[in-house]
């Protein structure tokens, strides 16, 4: 069971958009990119494995999510405003995975010029999607590590279904291989997978019509999308953002719990990554257990902890880079801290708010976010549910 609405729900969030004429008893559907290797004989309804698929050439497939099986549309409704927490009824269940043929890449030329695919079944219907929607804005969600596609899946419902239903949702499935022991595997399956997530990023918006691109990675996913961007803006060093932008249409990435080498981050800032970006934000938690592993593996400072512990040159460079926001979330993992603390991004009301606000393009001022003069890190102020529900 995801556990998403138990982080989404909240009445720290905006009022769920268009709820008086939403049909919030229907199917979600999810648009999955797939590096995992298809199954002989798949039990259920899941035909991926968790190994890499031998071509590199990803698999496409669109699944239909539940919403509240059971429930009143009412019921479902109450849930999703309500500020309460404890145990809610409203499930995200898969029920159906269906593949579509792949399509023609040339992988010697990934970032073609023209639409070349407008007519290709999987990119049809998400067509459609966007059409029915107010909004033609597609939000990608990069899973991380020791991660199973059923579960991925349902939280892009769920990610969805708190966002309004608008747009489409996409969720990039990299092969994890969804255990703790496989880690180094896991690592290696992400940075395999970075050059297929380029060549998403860059033909998503062209081949659909979307207006926007969002991007909300975790974990072991976020290094995929930083050097994708990055690779993105190394190969169109001749354009400038605002082109970068007009041509890819890439609007807001978030990082959550990024576990991602400090310094290689930094080379993605120094290459610009951001520049292909309409805004990135990183979350970050000094109590973050999972990232302490990883630096203990790695001998090196994850992204997603170093928390007041930046050097001179090291916030130098974010405040020149200056799309780049930098949040602290220890005052609302102080609040409601798991053992672990690295799935905050989802569990924390207030940080799966902020996120959400964020995606809609508000400022960290504009967030009620704060931060000391001469610092890096924007920061949750101790009244934070007060000030966000005055504003």
């Amino acid at each position: 069971m995801v556990a998403a609405p138990l982080g989404f729900a909240s009445g720290l969030l905006e009022d769920f958009p268009h709820i008086s004429t939403t049909d919030v008893k229907s199917d979600i559907p999810i648009f999955l990119i797939s590096g995992r290797n298809l199954l002989d004989s798949p039990q259920g309804v899941n035909p991926f494995g968790n190994q890499r698929s031998t071509n590199p050439t990803p698999h496409l497939a669109i699944a239909k999510v539940a919403v509240g099986e059971g429930l009143s549309r009412e019921h479902i409704i109450n849930e999703t405003l309500s500020s309460e927490s404890g145990i809610r009824k409203t499930r995200f269940e898969l029920k159906e995975i269906n593949l579509f043929p792949t399509l023609p890449i040339d992988h010697f030329t990934l970032n073609h010029s023209e639409c070349n695919n407008e007519d290709h079944p999987w990119i049809s219907e998400l067509r459609q999607q966007l059409d029915r929607s107010r909004q033609r804005t597609i939000a990608i969600y990069v899973h991380g590590f020791n991660t199973k596609l059923i579960p991925n899946t349902e939280f892009a419902a769920a990610m969805s279904h708190f966002g309004g239903r608008e747009g489409a949702v996409v969720s990039y499935e990299w092969p994890s291989l969804g255990s703790i022991s496989a880690y180094a595997a896991d690592k290696g399956n992400a940075e395999y997978s970075t050059r297929v997530f380029r060549g998403v990023i860059a033909n998503l918006a062209k081949e659909t019509g979307a207006d926007q691109v969002n991007i909300v990675a975790h974990s072991a996913g976020c290094p995929i999308v930083v050097n994708a961007l990055k690779e993105l803006r190394l190969t169109y060093k001749d354009l400038n953002p605002d082109q970068l932008n007009e041509k890819f249409r890439i609007s807001r990435v978030a990082l959550a719990a990024p576990d991602m080498d400090l310094m290689t981050f930094y080379n993605g800032v120094f290459d610009r990554f951001y520049e292909a970006t309409g805004g990135v934000a990183v979350y970050a938690s000094s109590a973050d257990k999972a990232l302490d592993f990883s630096a203990n593996m790695f001998r090196a400072e994850r992204l997603g902890t170093a928390v007041d512990d930046l050097k001179p040159w090291e916030k130098e460079a974010m405040l020149r880079a200056g799309k780049i926001e930098m949040i602290d979330v220890s005052v609302p993992e102080q609040n409601s801290r798991g053992w672990v603390g690295h799935t905050y991004y989802y569990r924390n009301t207030w940080v799966s708010s902020d996120l959400f606000s964020f995606l809609s393009g508000k400022s960290p001022e504009e967030r009620m976010l704060v931060r000391q003069d001469g610092e890096i890190f924007w920061g949750f102020p101790e009244n934070f549910p007060e000030l966000r529900l005055n504003f």
